[in-house]
């Protein structure tokens, strides 16, 4: 005849970790907010409003802090803080490590310039 021993009582901490959750697909959160995105055409801008930017382009100088809008990748972003780099030649922006081409520009402000 063979003797059992009666089992230990498991431990709160052990139980409760038998109900935990347990994420099977890690990463399905990112994939499926992915999926949601609202992809938009880029739009079209007035002559005005062209001219107007173009301004406040021309004013630009490294160092000071703008915020700007601008179309990527089927969205439209907005975009704050230093302009760390602006290249006329190339027509590009640069706000922090963001890089913008004018084209994609919708609509930028100045929202304090450095001082000298």
């Amino acid at each position: 005849m063979s003797k059992c021993r009666p089992a230990k009582p498991m431990s709160i901490e052990d139980r409760a970790k038998q109900f935990a959750p347990f994420a099977a697909l890690t990463g399905l959160g990112k994939v499926l907010s992915k999926m949601e995105k609202v992809v938009v055409d880029k739009p079209d801008l007035s002559e005005e409003s062209l001219r107007e930017m173009d301004m406040i382009v021309s004013m630009l100088e490294v160092g000071d802090m703008v915020s700007a809008i601008h179309y990527y990748d089927g969205e439209c972003i907005k975009t704050e803080g230093i302009l760390s780099r602006i290249d006329k030649d190339a027509r590009i922006l640069q706000i922090v490590t963001n890089k913008i081409e004018f084209e994609d520009l919708l609509k930028i402000e100045i929202i304090e310039k450095t001082q000298d």
